[in-house]
């Protein structure tokens, strides 16, 4: 839907993101169920980069040719064109609130009010998804100038929504705040496991290739279980990529990784996400490596957690809240090891935390509550346009 953009759409909502929807990511699957469950009733729609291929069940503005702002860092026309199409959009919407999901949109729209590009004649909500621990000096600047602007920053975890809370502590103009937790795809409750056997243990590691995730610690606590002539193990892998770059350092990784793991060793890559669940039913274990302070949430974690895994982590973040559970957070190889190990020989006590943590995803990260939350987001956000609207006529 390029050329006159606003045809299609009626929106009430605008939900702008970086990365088109049919992409791989969770942030992709987070907007797709919000917007599945509320376009007809709050009449939310989504622009995105690049156009949408087929029917997502909601009702798209694509701008460009490229499925992700990212790839346009490094080509400027490119990049100035999509500004212009995007600000020329949020121009002529009549949408009564305008809710970010990404950075880069949110660093765009922010800048462009504060420049006087566009006028804020909506709620404008954003979407942390990342965390402010991770953020370097100039990034958590680019936040400051943009959150100066937004009426509500929505947190997936209560952590990064402290966080970001005593870093805005003393601006006149904050945001007010809300915590949101990420939803999964389905709560796995209808598919039973199986419990299976005593030393039997299979294992998996799932999630983006970059240098945060900590890949390499994977393979040396993959080594070490098969290195366990107490076990019978089996490692899993699937790698996410979000550009060819990406994939050629996954393969390489994978190709070191074969080499230690032999044949024990079942590894993909961009494995489509509704192929996950059965990933995650393919294991017992769930192994989370990431580096500490670089997980805003855990998304992986609630989908492995819904099929009844047993998830354990480093203190990265976002899981430590996700999984509360001291005894899953783990820091060294050794640790991970024990523990796993722990889990093969009691058949029991894996069946016990699986069927645990299924019921914490229940209560918790269920999409009807995150649908049932962004409904109250969306309601409140809507009234107070309304607010402001009036006291404008009044004025």
């Amino acid at each position: 839907m390029e050329g006159d953009l606003h045809i299609g759409c009626s929106e009430k909502v605008l939900i702008v993101t970086d990365n088109n929807v049919e992409t791989v990511g969770g942030e992709q699957e987070s907007i797709k169920i919000i917007a599945r469950n509320l376009s007809d009733e709050l009449g939310v729609a989504v622009l995105h980069p690049g156009e949408s291929k087929g029917d997502v069940g909601f009702c798209c503005i694509g701008v460009g040719t490229r499925t992700r702002i990212k790839a346009l860092l490094r080509r400027p026309v490119e990049l100035a064109a999509y500004v212009v199409k995007l600000l020329r959009y949020l121009r002529g919407t009549e949408a009564k609130v305008v809710h970010t999901q990404a950075q880069a949109s949110l660093f765009l729209i922010g800048f462009a009010i504060k420049l006087r590009l566009i006028p804020k004649r909506f709620t404008f909500v954003h979407t942390d998804r990342g965390t402010y621990s991770k953020y370097s000096a100039p990034v958590r600047a680019l936040f400051r100038v943009s959150l100066s602007v937004v009426d509500t920053l929505v947190t997936t975890t209560h952590r990064n929504r402290h966080l970001w809370e005593d870093a805005l502590l003393g601006v006149r103009s904050g945001p007010e705040y809300a915590v949101i937790e990420n939803a999964v795809s389905n709560d796995g409750a209808e598919v039973p496991r199986q419990d299976g056997r005593r030393g039997e243990i299979t294992i998996g590691f799932a999630g983006r290739y970059c240098g945060w995730k900590n890949w390499p610690l994977a393979l040396e606590i993959g080594r070490g279980v098969l290195a366990d002539e107490a076990l019978k193990a089996d490692v899993r892998m699937a790698i996410g990529c979000v550009d060819e770059r990406d994939r050629e350092a996954a393969e390489r990784f994978l190709s070191d990784a074969r080499a230690v793991l032999g044949n024990a060793l079942s590894a993909h890559v961009n494995v489509p996400h509704e192929e996950m669940a059965e990933f995650f039913r393919s294991i017992d274990i769930l192994v989370m490596t990431s580096k500490p302070g670089t997980e805003s949430f855990g998304r992986t974690a609630i989908e492995a957690m819904s099929e009844g895994c047993v998830v354990l982590s480093t203190d990265s973040g976002g899981p430590s809240e996700v999984l509360d559970d001291a005894g899953c957070i783990l820091a060294e190889p050794d640790e991970f090891l024990e523990k796993i190990k722990f889990y093969a020989m009691d058949v029991e006590a894996r069946v016990a935390k699986g069927r645990e943590n299924q019921q914490r995803v229940q209560e918790l990260y269920s999409a009807d509550s995150n649908v049932a939350k962004h409904r109250a987001l969306y309601e409140a956000a809507i009234a107070r346009w309304r607010d402001v609207c009036s006291a404008g006529l009044k004025g």
